[in-house]
C-alpha cells in the first residue's frame, strides 16, 4: 500500500471513528433524557393521583418515601424557625446588653471627667504651695546673706544702699509669695476629700461594666451554641431529605418505566407518554447508526489509520530533529581564552608613528616567525 493510499484509508478511518464517537455521545444524551423523560412521567402520574394498584411494591414505596420526605420538611422548618427564633433573640440579647454597657459607660465618663478635674486641680495646687514654700526659703537664704553684707563693716556705703535696696525687694516678693500659700493650701484642703469618693465611684461602675460584659458573652454563648446545634440538624434534615429525593426520583423512574411499558392512555399523561415515544424512537435511530458505522469498520482500515498516525509521528520527529540540528549548527563557535584576547587585541585601534610597538601575540613574535 503506497503512501497515498495509506493516507486515503486512514482519513477515512478517522473520520468513521469520529463520527462514532459523535453518535456515541449523541446516544449517552438521549439516553439522559429519556431517563428524564421517564421521571418526569412517573411524577405527573404520582402527582395526579394516577391508578398504580398495578404496581403495588412501588406503590408502597412511593408512599413511604412520600412520608418521610414531608416529615423531613416539616421537621427542616421547624429547625429553620428555630434558628431564625434564636438569631434574633440573640440579636436583641446583644441589643440589651450594648444599650446597659454604654449608659454605664456614660456615667463612669462622667465621673471619670470629674475625678480627672480634681486630680488637675490638686496638683497644680500641690506644686503651687511647693514652689511657694521652695520660693520663701530661697528668698530667706539670699537676705540673710544680703543682710550678713549689709552690716559688714567693710562694706562700703554705696554697696550698703544697694543691698538695702535688693532686701526691699526681696521683702515684697516674700510677702506676695506667702500671699499664694494660704490660696494653695485651701484649694488642696477642699479637693482632696472629693477625690476617694469619685475614684470609688468610677470603680463600682467599671465593675458593673464588666458584669454586663461578662453576663452578655455568657448568654450570647450560650445562644451560639444553640444556634450551632440548630445548623447541625439542619444540614442533617437536609442530607436526609435530599437522600429521600433521591430514592423517591428513582421511584418516578421506575413507574415511569412501567406506565410506559404498559402504553398507559391515562389522558394525563399523554404529553409525557409522547415525549417518551420520540425519545426512544431517536435512541433506535442513533443505535442504528453506530451499529452501522460499527460495521464500515476493518482491519485494513484500522491498520491504515495507525500508518497514518505513524508517518505523521515519524515527521514531526524528523522535523524536531531538523530544528535542533540547524540550531546546533548556526550557534556561534564558543572561543577559547587565548581566541578571545587576540579578539580584543584585533579591535583595539592601532596608533601610528615610530613611538608605536606592535602589541606581543604568538603570531608575530619573532622567534614564532622564524627570526
Amino acid at each position: 500500500m503506497s503512501i497515498k493510499d495509506i493516507f486515503q484509508e486512514g482519513m477515512k478511518e478517522m473520520k468513521r471513528k469520529s463520527n462514532l464517537n459523535k453518535e456515541k455521545r449523541n446516544l449517552q444524551q438521549k439516553e439522559k433524557e429519556y431517563g428524564d423523560h421517564l421521571s418526569s412521567l412517573g411524577k405527573k402520574a404520582w402527582d395526579n393521583n394516577v391508578n398504580i394498584d398495578n404496581y403495588p411494591d412501588l406503590k408502597q414505596s412511593l408512599q413511604t418515601l412520600h412520608k418521610q420526605m414531608e416529615d423531613n420538611k416539616t421537621q427542616l422548618d421547624d429547625w429553620n424557625k428555630k434558628k431564625s427564633e434564636t438569631e434574633e433573640k440573640r440579636k436583641e440579647e446583644n441589643e440589651k446588653y450594648d444599650k446597659q454597657r454604654k449608659e454605664l459607660e456614660t456615667k463612669k465618663k462622667d465621673i471619670d471627667d470629674q475625678l480627672n478635674t480634681k486630680k488637675k486641680a490638686l496638683k497644680d495646687a500641690q506644686k503651687d504651695l511647693e514652689n511657694a514654700n521652695n520660693r520663701i526659703q530661697t528668698i530667706t537664704k539670699e537676705e540673710e546673706t544680703l543682710k550678713k553684707k549689709e552690716t559688714d563693716a567693710a562694706t562700703p556705703e554705696m554697696d550698703k544702699q544697694n543691698l538695702r535696696t535688693a532686701l526691699e525687694k526681696l521683702a515684697i516678693e516674700k510677702e506676695e509669695t506667702s500671699k499664694k500659700i494660704p490660696s494653695a493650701q485651701e484649694t488642696i484642703n477642699s479637693t482632696q476629700p472629693l477625690i476617694p469618693p469619685l475614684e470609688t465611684e468610677s470603680s463600682q461602675f467599671q465593675k458593673q461594666i464588666d458584669e454586663v460584659r461578662t453576663e452578655q458573652k455568657k448568654v450570647t454563648g450560650e445562644l451560639d451554641n444553640t444556634i450551632s446545634e440548630l445548623k447541625k440538624n439542619i444540614d442533617t434534615s437536609t442530607k436526609s431529605l435530599k437522600e429521600t429525593e433521591k430514592d423517591q426520583q428513582k421511584n418516578f423512574s421506575m413507574l415511569g418505566e412501567k406506565l410506559a411499558a404498559d402504553n398507559s392512555q391515562d389522558p394525563t399523561l399523554s404529553e409525557e407518554m409522547t415525549k417518551v415515544g420520540n425519545t426512544e424512537k431517536e435512541m433506535v435511530d442513533v443505535r442504528a447508526e453506530i451499529y452501522k458505522l460499527e460495521q464500515l469498520g476493518s482491519e485494513a482500515g484500522s491498520s491504515a489509520f495507525k500508518k497514518m498516525i505513524g508517518i505523521i509521528i515519524a515527521g514531526v520527529i524528523v522535523i524536531i530533529l531538523i530544528i535542533v540540528a540547524l540550531v546546533l549548527l548556526l550557534k556561534p563557535k564558543e572561543l577559547t581564552p587565548q581566541e578571545k584576547i587576540e579578539e580584543f587585541l584585533k579591535n583595539i585601534p592601532k596608533p601610528t608613528g615610530s613611538a608605536y610597538i606592535e602589541p606581543y601575540t604568538p603570531s608575530n613574535h619573532p622567534a614564532e616567525r622564524g627570526v
